[in-house]
């Protein structure tokens, strides 16, 4: 059953990153979200790429590949501070990131959380 909704499901869509599968991405007008991937062999008999399985916003029940087309995409991209989305890799999606000067916060959970004054901040050159 799932290969004949994935037959009838195929979307042809503008070429994204080969081999790589967007947790979420908007294919024209419509928002899909990444089910599984890794499934080249199965995705192939239909003419789709990157073995990347996904169901619309609008209709979760069927599933979905893709394949070259003309509809725009955009892969929703997600940040983190691990592996391929981890600090390392923030300056291509986030070219702001991309700098020498940043400052991670070091937020302390132990001891007292409460503070009786606080502490004015400083802010120079701006």
């Amino acid at each position: 059953k799932f290969l004949i909704i994935l037959l009838a499901s195929s979307v042809a869509s503008a070429p994204t990153s080969e081999g790589t599968c967007c947790k979420e991405k908007t294919v024209g007008d419509i928002l899909y979200y990444l089910l599984e991937s890794d499934k080249d062999d199965m995705t192939k008999k239909f003419g789709c790429k990157d073995g990347c399985v996904y169901n619309a916003d609008q209709d979760p029940v069927n599933k979905y590949c893709f394949k070259d087309g003309h509809l725009p995409v955009n892969c929703h991209v997600h940040w983190g501070y691990e592996g391929p989305i981890g600090p390392a890799h923030w300056g291509k999606d986030f070219p702001d990131c991309n700098g020498t000067s940043q400052s991670p916060i070091d937020i302390n959970i132990t001891g007292d959380p409460w503070q009786a004054e606080p502490t004015p901040l400083s802010f120079g050159n701006y």
